[in-house]
């Protein structure tokens, strides 16, 4: 089980890094954890096969989608989100890049379908980050406070933010 105040944590990354955003894509987000803290300020829209929180009244402020993300994916959105995705990560830098859009991902475990060669977590970063850079993207990488995978990558395009 993850930090339980990674919602809050990173919806303040967020309010600093992107202060004009209104909608929001978090992917991989089946406990509702990030979407409950994000909602309070933005529209938001979850896609996760496996949607684990049953909460009547937070679904009713969040748009569910219970299925898989794909970098195909059509929704419009001003920031995608992945904290810890897992097997998603690939499917959200490809979205970001396809769409340009921002994105925050805090990686938590190698894409193992992805990655070829195993990475420690440091590693894994500079990867995610260097798939941003070599298309011409401003990425920063910011450790968070929250126990567990903190490092988060903001990626950014750069005809959007200069």
């Amino acid at each position: 089980m993850g930090d339980l105040n990674r919602g809050i944590v990173v919806t303040g990354l967020v309010v600093k890094q992107f202060p004009s955003i209104k909608t929001i894509l978090s992917v991989a987000d089946g406990n509702l954890i990030l979407a409950k803290e994000l909602c309070k300020l933005y529209k938001v829209i979850v896609y996760d096969p496996n949607i684990r929180n049953n909460n009547k009244a937070l679904k009713r402020k969040i748009k569910v989608i219970g299925k898989p993300f794909s970098a195909d994916t059509e929704v419009k959105c001003d920031l995608i989100i992945g904290l810890h995705p897992d097997g998603a990560t690939k499917e959200i830098v490809g979205f970001a890049l396809r769409t340009d859009t921002p994105a925050v991902i805090v990686p938590c475990c190698n894409d193992k379908e992805w990655v070829t060669k195993e990475l420690n977590r440091a590693g894994y970063v500079k990867f995610l980050k260097t798939k941003f850079v070599e298309k011409g993207w401003r990425t920063v990488v910011v450790r968070v406070s929250m126990g567990g995978a903190n490092i988060a990558i903001v990626a950014k395009p750069k005809e959007k933010y200069v």
